[in-house]
C-alpha cells in the first residue's frame, strides 16, 4: 500500500516525517523534530518504540505533543 493511502488502517510515525516534507513542512526541520521525539521516548529506535504492541494512539499522541512542546523551546517534563 501506498504511503499517504486513503486505503491505510495502521500508520507510523516514520511515515508521518516522510509525508511532512509533502505538506510544505521545511526538511531542515525534521532532525529537531526526531531528536525531541527520541527524547520524549526515550528510545533508541522511533519505530521500535511506535511498534510495541501495546502503544497507543493516545501515547503517540500524547509523544508528539511533548516533542513538539520541546522544539517549540517549552519543558515538555
Amino acid at each position: 500500500m501506498a504511503l499517504g493511502s486513503d486505503e491505510a488502517v495502521a500508520w507510523t510515525l516514520c511515515g508521518a516525517f516522510a509525508l511532512a516534507g509533502k505538506d510544505g513542512i521545511p526538511m531542515g526541520h525534521l532532525p529537531a523534530a526526531l531528536r525531541a521525539l527520541a527524547e520524549v521516548t526515550e528510545m533508541d529506535s522511533l519505530n521500535g518504540w511506535n511498534d510495541e504492541a501495546t502503544r497507543t494512539k493516545e501515547e503517540v499522541l500524547d509523544a508528539l505533543d511533548a516533542a513538539i512542546v520541546r522544539v517549540e523551546g517549552g519543558d515538555a517534563a
